[in-house]
């Protein structure tokens, strides 16, 4: 299998890892580590500039690959090291996952700065015609560009929506409430006669 991946388009070794496995459709908790190895290596291999700077990462993530997959190879003797019954994929599959997370979330995170984008905010003390002067946009055009009627009329509900659950109905059922004023000798007088 000829794979041709540009090396600049992948952040890092566990990137291009994790774009191997997700590419074949391995089971990250099942590598054959042979075949991605393999792939990882042909991937370096096609690499056009060959900046050390840069490599150093790829080749020491390619070493531990081929460290594991000589581990793998090698008889296990369960009598001498009981200890070394363990997987030697786990920690490659803790990092992995742990990439995972962070990919997951900084994806998560970019889409809410492209939403984050489409909010403007008035400064205070501003109305917002001064607002909309001080801008960039000075014609409504640009300002409205790709929002539809139906959308502002969506958010106008979901603002009065709002408005509507901070209104306490039943004091606001209220026009207002009158205070009574008596004297704690008239309020004495009165439990005494009770």
């Amino acid at each position: 299998m000829n794979v041709t991946v540009k090396l600049e388009a992948f952040e890092g070794p566990l990137n291009l890892l994790y774009h191997l496995i997700e590419k074949n459709e391995i089971n990250i908790y099942d590598i054959p580590i042979a075949d991605i190895t393999q792939q990882y290596l042909e991937i370096l291999s096609t690499m056009e500039h060959k900046n050390m700077e840069n490599m150093s990462e790829f080749l020491v993530m390619a070493a531990s690959l081929i460290e594991i997959k000589s581990r793998m190879l090698l008889p296990i003797n369960k009598k001498e090291n009981p200890e070394e019954d363990i997987d030697p994929r786990e920690e490659l599959v803790h990092k992995l996952l742990e990439y995972k997370k962070f990919k997951k979330i900084s994806e998560e995170l970019k889409d809410r700065e492209v939403e984050a984008e489409k909010i403007y905010f008035k400064p205070s003390g501003l109305s917002a015609f001064e607002f909309i002067q001080d801008t960039e946009f000075h014609d409504l055009e640009t300002l409205f560009e790709g929002i539809s009627l139906k959308d502002i009329f969506i958010a106008f509900q979901e603002v009065m929506k709002r408005q509507d659950r901070k209104t306490d109905k039943v004091r606001s059922g209220f026009s207002s409430i009158q205070r009574d004023l008596y004297t704690i000798d008239e309020k004495s007088e009165y439990i005494l006669n009770l």
